[in-house]
This record gives C-alpha cells, sequence and structure tokens, in this order.
C-alpha cells in the first residue's frame, strides 16, 4: 500500500466509500468518523445522496451516526465546478444513456481537481467507484479505494480486523472472500494477526 490515510490533512469521500461502511454498522461508521473526522469532507451532491438512504434498513443507523459525527458542512460547488458537472453529465445522458447515479462522485473529483488548482488544497479522495476512479486518475488527484482504506484503518489500529470483515462484506456481497481479505491484511500489517 503507497497511500496511507495519515499522508493527508484533507479527505474527500464519495458516497459509495461512505455506504460501505454505512452498511457494515454504527460500530464501524463511528471509528472510521472519530478517526477522520476533523479532516473529512463531502460535496453537497454526496450530502443529497446520503439523505435519500437515510431511512434505508442497512443503511440508517450507520447514517445517523455519521450525521452526529460530521464536523463540516457540504461544500458547495464553485459556480464553475457546478457547471462542468452538469455539462459532463449531459454529455452521459446523450451520448450513453447514462442516469445521474455518478454525479456525486463526479462532483467530488471536480471539486477536488479545483481546490489543488485554486486554492492549493490537497484532498484525498475516499472512493469506491471505478467511473470515478478513472476521472480521479486522468486529473493526477490521490485516490484511495475503500478496500485500501479499510486495510490501512485495520493496520492503524482504527478498526479491528472483524469490522474490517463486515465492511469487505459489504463491498463484495456474495462474492466475500474471507481468504481474500485476511490476506491483504497481512501482506499489509501481519502484526494484526499474532
Amino acid at each position: 500500500m503507497t497511500t496511507l490515510i495519515s499522508d493527508y490533512d484533507l479527505l474527500i469521500a464519495d458516497s459509495s466509500t461512505l455506504f460501505r461502511f454505512f452498511e457494515a454498522g454504527p460500530d464501524c461508521t463511528r471509528k472510521l468518523m472519530e478517526h477522520c473526522t476533523q479532516r473529512l469532507y463531502i460535496v453537497g451532491d454526496v450530502a443529497e445522496e446520503i439523505a435519500r438512504y437515510a431511512s434505508h434498513a442497512t443503511m440508517a443507523a450507520g447514517i445517523a451516526v455519521f450525521n452526529e459525527l460530521i464536523q463540516h458542512d457540504p461544500i458547495d460547488l464553485p459556480p464553475q465546478v457546478a457547471l462542468a458537472v452538469s455539462d459532463l453529465m449531459k454529455m452521459n445522458r446523450r451520448l450513453f444513456g447514462l442516469t445521474d447515479k455518478d454525479e456525486g462522485e463526479t462532483a467530488t473529483v471536480f471539486y477536488a481537481a479545483w481546490a489543488r488548482d485554486q486554492e492549493n488544497r490537497q484532498f484525498l479522495i475516499l472512493m469506491r467507484d471505478n467511473d470515478g476512479r478513472r476521472l480521479a486518475e486522468d486529473r493526477n488527484l490521490a485516490l484511495m479505494e475503500t478496500q485500501e482504506l479499510v486495510v490501512d484503518l485495520v493496520c492503524g489500529s482504527v478498526l479491528t480486523v472483524e469490522d474490517g470483515a463486515l465492511v469487505f462484506q459489504s463491498i463484495y456481497g456474495a462474492s466475500y472472500d474471507r481468504s481474500r481479505y485476511v490476506a491483504m491484511v497481512k501482506r499489509s500489517c501481519p502484526e494484526r494477526f499474532s
């Protein structure tokens, strides 16, 4: 693992990562938030996505903890960033028949690029989605996928090995393989199993 969450003072999260912690339960969500809430931000589009799922059976308790502990108001996109997000979403709908489901990740990536270029603020983007990853990589933005985040938090003793397994189960669903998860953690921090 080359990127560590501790290397960054500013984190910006897409719903794709947060939802996995919400589904893993309020304890996992609380541990994530207590570890990074001082430096964790979301854009308004992600806040709206989270609000839409506030009563979802598998996420409600985690979302309640998130809402209790988040310290920063959602970021309102600067007008030029909002326009760029809107233009890309329109193009995706017209050319590829895509929906607005990726609007939060697009807004997250575009804002992080703007903040770097205009305000010299370097965010680590926490994201799970493939399309969002491509957008971030195209803009040379630091990105940590959900699986990497979980392993980093387990290695840093923020999450227990079992907490990490719960988040991995949320990520992979029916295809979850505990042995693959354990192997990932052991490669990064074998001491967690001694």
